[in-house]
């Protein structure tokens, strides 16, 4: 079995599952539900299983909920800048 991690936040598994439904970004999405599967404590294999991610992005993902709450799971694709050659 793979590392284990825990969710810290204040949200319920029903509120995770809230922002879930109600987020309209396909990848904050995501994030979102991996929080919810974390929350109902699914390990990161089972839900890496479940949504087609590997158990070490959904740690990272666990991960920077933890650092940074709500902007941690944001799109970071977003904010990626062409580079010039």
């Amino acid at each position: 079995m793979g590392k284990r991690v825990k969710i810290q936040t204040a949200y319920t598994a029903e509120e995770l599952h809230e922002q879930y439904r109600q987020t309209k970004d396909a990848v904050e999405r995501t994030h979102w539900h991996i929080l919810w599967l974390a929350k109902e404590e699914k390990p990161p294999q089972v839900i890496a299983e479940q949504l087609g991610y590997t158990a070490r992005s959904v740690r990272t993902v666990i991960g920077r909920w933890n650092a940074q709450g709500e902007a941690g799971i944001r799109d970071r694709r977003h904010f990626h800048l062409p580079t010039t050659s």
